[in-house]
This record gives C-alpha cells, sequence and structure tokens, in this order.
C-alpha cells in the first residue's frame, strides 16, 4: 500500500503492508504490518512505533490501542502517539466514554 494525492503525487510509496483504515493523514502516519506485527511509521518511512502489537486501533484519538498476545488470546492496553505506555496490556478490554475524556479498562 501506499499513499498518493489528488494530482498524483506520490507522498507514500506503494511499499508498505499496511492495515485497513490505519493511514492517518491528519497526523501524517500510518500503522504497518511487518513479520506479523503492528507498528506505526511517519510519512517519511520513519519508524515511530516499532512492529510490536499483535493489533494497533484508534489512530485518530490521544492514545492508540494496542493487543497483545495471540489473535484469540490477547489483552488491551494504550500507548501514546510517540509509543509510550498509558495502560498497561493487561486488560480484556479498553474504551473510550462518549466524552473522549475518560476511558475504561476491563476485566472479564
Amino acid at each position: 500500500w501506499g499513499y498518493i494525492n489528488k494530482q498524483g503525487d506520490e507522498i507514500v510509496p506503494c511499499i508498505y503492508d499496511t492495515v485497513w483504515n490505519g493511514l492517518d493523514l491528519e497526523n501524517r502516519r500510518f500503522i504497518f504490518t511487518e513479520n506479523g506485527k503492528q507498528g506505526v511509521k511517519n510519512f517519511d518511512g520513519r519508524t515511530i512505533i516499532p512492529a510490536t502489537y499483535l493489533e494497533i486501533h484508534g489512530k485518530d484519538k490521544p492514545f492508540l490501542t494496542v493487543r497483545v498476545g495471540e489473535k484469540n488470546n490477547y489483552r488491551e492496553g494504550m500507548i501514546t502517539a510517540s509509543g509510550t505506555t498509558a495502560i498497561d496490556a493487561e486488560y480484556d478490554r479498553v474504551s473510550w466514554s462518549k466524552d473522549r475524556k475518560h476511558f475504561f479498562a476491563f476485566f472479564d
């Protein structure tokens, strides 16, 4: 995958394995997959967050939800846009409240 603008100029070269809906135009970054793990790069190709997570979600929110473990046996947590841990990935589910000022972490 890659990204071109309306004029046809290549913004991100078509050399990355990216995830569906992983493009963050506003912050000029995208979620990529490498060796079965996900990370985040900027449009210049610089790695912001190494590909160490099972999945990364919420590219347009203040924090990114990350999953660690295996597809049917994972834990969720949250990290900042630079990769700093905000909530350890030890919960069954983490979720934002509607006001986007609070979040919830759940154990089964």
